[in-house]
């Protein structure tokens, strides 16, 4: 079979449809990047910031005593931090309904943890996170160390429309404890500060996971070293558990992640070290010893190869209405993959293309909340199997990152789209996923649930469609019978797979907000016959998404 190259490849780059962003912002200079301070420096209370300091708090640049060894800055450069008893507050025009979500992470090198209370006029707002049995009601939060985490708060004492200062005040009055503070925002059931950063994939600036090109990686903490783990796999109403050893790779005691010989670390329309908004894509074969055949997560191990080559591909084309009616004037992401006969002893080869809140995109991909039923969001997008061998064990994937919750994991919710005719329907209902690279968008992995669109609209009553496999784009003639719209209920699925005990077992309640931190996009070869473990079975396939938005 000759090799797949982008169905597009004959085609010149067209107009673009104009979309329009829906997220607004309700405050000014929501990632402190006002004033520009030079690399390495930091600045307790600085004016001309629009928010105000007070006492030990302040705006942080890259590589300041500060920021030196923290995770990637979610938005462009520069940070707020609080360090103390520090607070930073401004003074916004806020309506009922009213959510403040930030992201923070633990200042690195200080054992000290900071927490964080948000006020209203002074008074404290609660954080309701999700958990096990039952949301958990706190006045303060500790943020992740080692990572951005998302969180969100109702803003319960906004009663009536009108001015409100807004405080986010540290407590920690011992030791020396700091957070690091970015991508402020305020979202109402008018203005939405969420959704994707390029609403209809406009711009399409895409970059590799890590932040630059490494053939290695630094690795940190597990969220489960060496123990054992409940793995359910009963239905949607468990009934038992067993355990399963948790692999910590790179962990004390566990096995070595793979060291490769090339990084993939690719990009189009993102310079590196920038920190501007773009997408994410990510490629992982993780290597494993034959016979065996282990599940390896997304990373940087193979080279973006050009469309058509031996190997995995992501690529980004501009199609136009006259060439390709069924699609229109966009851009497609396209996820490829060619059998490489030459990279062996590899499994499990995962494509992925998204968007993640801490890495690229700036803000939440998606707010809700269980008083507000009437602006609840949807993720809508397009998806096709462009072409396929038919022999494969290839899937179409799709996954969401919820955050908020009281151990500070996120969970990870992946509903299998579509898949090869002779391949079962993947279902696992819950299980921990170590993924300890630190400044993958991962790290430090999840909670994790695996679903299916059959199970999910018999269990969810979500009425969603399935990719198919045989009718393919470049199959059909460009058919528009080829592509699959999906519009997606966010709150109603996360609240269906979480009181199914999707995430430890047990029935849990989403935080309230729930915050959608990050959404992904795959194809993946999910299992491999004898004669080709450990490798994927030559094999051509390649899906497109496009349209993608929050709304």
């Amino acid at each position: 079979m000759q090799s797949l190259r982008s169905p597009f490849a004959r085609l010149g780059v067209g107009s673009l449809l104009a979309m329009a962003v829906t997220a607004a912002f309700a405050q000014s200079n929501s990632g402190f990047e006002t004033p520009v301070l030079a690399n390495g420096v930091f600045n307790y209370t600085p004016s001309g910031a629009s928010w105000t300091f007070t006492g030990s708090a302040g705006l942080a640049a890259p590589n300041s005593g500060f920021t030196t060894g923290a995770p990637e800055v979610p938005e462009l450069r520069q940070v707020g931090f609080i360090q103390n008893t520090g607070s930073l507050q401004q003074t916004v025009s806020l309506s009922p309904g009213a959510v403040l979500s930030f992201m923070a992470t633990q200042r690195n090198g200080y054992p000290d943890n900071q927490e964080l209370q948000v006020l209203v006029n002074g008074v404290v707002q609660n954080f309701k996170l999700g958990a096990t049995g039952g949301r958990v009601t706190v006045d303060r939060v500790k943020p992740a160390r080692g990572y951005y985490e998302t969180y969100a708060v109702r803003l319960a004492s906004v009663t009536a429309t009108g001015n409100y200062t807004i405080t986010i005040k540290g407590l920690k009055t011992t030791g020396d404890a700091t957070a690091l503070i970015d991508s402020v925002a305020v979202s109402t059931p008018a203005s939405k500060a969420y959704g994707f950063w390029d609403q209809g994939l406009v711009s399409a600036a895409w970059r590799s996971d890590l932040p630059t090109a490494t053939p290695s990686f630094a690795t940190g903490p597990c969220i489960s070293v060496g123990s054992t783990i409940p793995n359910v796999t009963a239905g949607p109403t468990p009934v038992g558990n067993a355990t399963t050893p948790a692999d910590c790779y790179g962990g004390p005691g566990g096995p070595s992640y793979p060291v490769y010989t090339q990084s993939n670390w690719s990009a189009s329309g993102y310079t590196a070290g920038s920190g501007a908004p773009h997408w994410v894509a990510a490629l992982n074969s993780e290597t494993v010893a034959l016979p065996g055949c282990g599940s390896g997560p997304p990373n940087q191990s193979l080279p973006n190869v050009p469309a058509g080559n031996p190997g995995a591909s992501v690529l980004v084309t501009s199609v136009t209405a006259a060439s390709d009616p069924a699609i229109g004037n966009r851009k497609v992401a396209n996820l490829l993959y060619n059998h490489d006969a030459t990279q062996a002893n590899v499994c499990i080869p995962y494509i992925s293309f998204g968007a993640s809140s801490a890495h690229g995109n700036a803000k939440p991909i998606a707010i809700a909340t269980l008083a507000d039923t009437t602006h609840r969001p949807r993720i809508a997008f397009k998806e096709m199997v462009t072409a396929t061998d038919g022999t494969s064990h290839a899937v179409a994937w799709v996954s969401f990152w919820i955050s908020g919750w009281n151990d500070n994991i996120r969970r990870l919710v992946q509903i299998q789209l579509g898949k090869q005719a002779h391949l079962g329907d993947k279902f696992a209902n819950s299980q921990i996923w170590n993924w300890n690279v630190i400044d993958s968008y991962y790290y430090p992995g999840a909670y994790t649930h695996h679903n299916n669109v059959t199970r999910v609209n018999t269990n969810c009553n979500l009425g969603l469609p399935q990719v198919s496999f045989t009718n393919t784009y470049v199959g059909s003639g460009h058919s528009p019978s080829s592509i699959t719209a999906y519009d997606i209920d966010l709150y109603s699925l996360m609240t269906c797979v979480a009181n199914s005990g999707a995430f430890d077992g047990q029935p849990s309640q989403l935080p309230d907000p729930m915050v959608i931190s990050g959404v992904e996009w795959a194809m993946e070869q999910v299992q491999a016959p004898p004669q080709h473990q450990g490798d994927w079975p030559p094999s051509h396939n390649a899906i497109g998404i496009f349209d993608m938005r929050v709304q």
